[in-house]
């Protein structure tokens, strides 16, 4: 028996595809294959228009000057899109401008500083433009009218958050109570920030007015820093409407007091000692926690470093339950409460009944 290779009909068809004419796909195969070794590196192959064609690689370019710039200018604690409360904020591009020192044409000069910012994770507030914003509300709003519990002692025409640094400066209490009204008034957006992100603004507000008030009231010494506590949101919320939305947001709500606690110790900065060199800390409270150091610094030994309480700074907290107001209670349906916490000198500052 002959083997299949050397049949006429197998050999015929090898003879009619070897010498016979290219189909296209062969042609286009072959064409495509003969150019890619002799085309040079850095002439780029044709790109094929048709819809069925495959693409070829692009070149690769150099950046342009504009997107090299973009590239360096961009913040590295830009913050994210969208922000804590779910409303789509533009991101923040910080530009530098040229080296030169000189604006370019239709820019607009600004007095913040140019470069990179320091922006909150998770905000869109940029820490040095807070502070700054702040400290021009404070020292240059001037209110239009007053009621008649804060006419007392007051001059209308002077800005009115410095006279109270003043008092604050005469009676040594280190509090400052900021209407939020005026502060939608004098900056929207700083109103916004302050109720989008109490967390990161109240204590910017605080650094703000004690630099202000160390730079007015050099010679004054408080046993405490100065803090800020805003009141009168515009916004009251039903006890009944709170929902997952207004966590880690500013909110007022209206109720009855119905319960209070006694006096509760809260331990405010921690005292900690390695038992195997005696090496201290302290560390301050965060958020309600405090995190405990694993780790010594001066022996590097794991897990030594033990709470001594005695050597510990506590406040005071009080527990403070609220009753949804009869007012705004639904007919037929059983009040709801609430709990709320008061802190240092705002214990025992309700009863119930109130």
């Amino acid at each position: 028996m002959s083997s299949p290779r050397s049949t006429p009909s197998r050999r015929g068809a090898q003879k009619r595809g070897r010498g016979g004419d290219d189909t296209p796909s062969r042609r286009s195969t072959r064409s495509t294959r003969s150019t890619e070794p002799s085309s040079p590196p850095s002439q780029p192959a044709p790109l094929d228009s048709s819809p069925s064609g495959g693409l070829a690689p692009l070149p690769s370019s150099p950046p342009s000057q504009e997107q090299r710039q973009n590239v360096h200018d961009t913040s590295l604690f830009s913050s994210p899109a969208a922000s804590r409360a779910g409303a789509a904020l533009p991101p923040r591009v910080l530009e530098q401008g040229p080296p030169d020192g000189t604006e370019p044409s239709g820019a607009v000069t600004s007095d913040q500083p140019s470069g990179p910012q320091l922006v909150i994770w998770g905000t869109d507030v940029v820490v040095s433009h807070c502070k700054d914003k702040f400290k021009r509300f404070l020292a240059q709003y001037v209110v239009p009218s007053l009621d008649e519990d804060e006419m007392e002692g007051i001059d209308v025409k002077q800005p009115l958050y410095m006279q109270k640094l003043e008092e604050v400066a005469i009676s040594a209490d280190p509090f400052l109570n900021v209407n939020c009204g005026h502060l939608k008034e004098f900056d929207a957006n700083l109103y916004r920030q302050l109720i989008c992100y109490p967390q990161e603004v109240i204590p910017t507000f605080d650094v703000a007015v004690n630099e202000l008030f160390l730079e007015k009231f050099p010679d004054t010494n408080l046993e405490q820093q100065v803090q800020v506590r805003p009141y009168n949101v515009e916004k009251t919320t039903n006890m009944r409407n709170l929902n997952p939305e207004d966590i880690d947001q500013l909110i007022t709500i209206g109720g009855m007091v119905i319960r209070t606690s006694n006096l509760v110790p809260e331990m405010m900065v921690a005292f900690f000692r390695c038992h195997v060199c005696h090496w201290t800390c302290t560390v301050e409270i965060d958020r309600g926690r405090i995190a405990e150091p694993t780790l010594c610094r001066n022996c590097s030994t794991q897990h030594s470093m033990a709470l001594v309480h005695n050597r510990s700074q506590f406040g005071d907290k009080q527990m403070v339950k609220l009753q949804e107001s009869p007012d705004d209670m639904p007919p037929g349906q059983t009040p709801n409460t609430t709990m709320v916490y008061a802190h240092n000198d705002l214990v025992d500052s309700v009863q119930p009944g109130d």
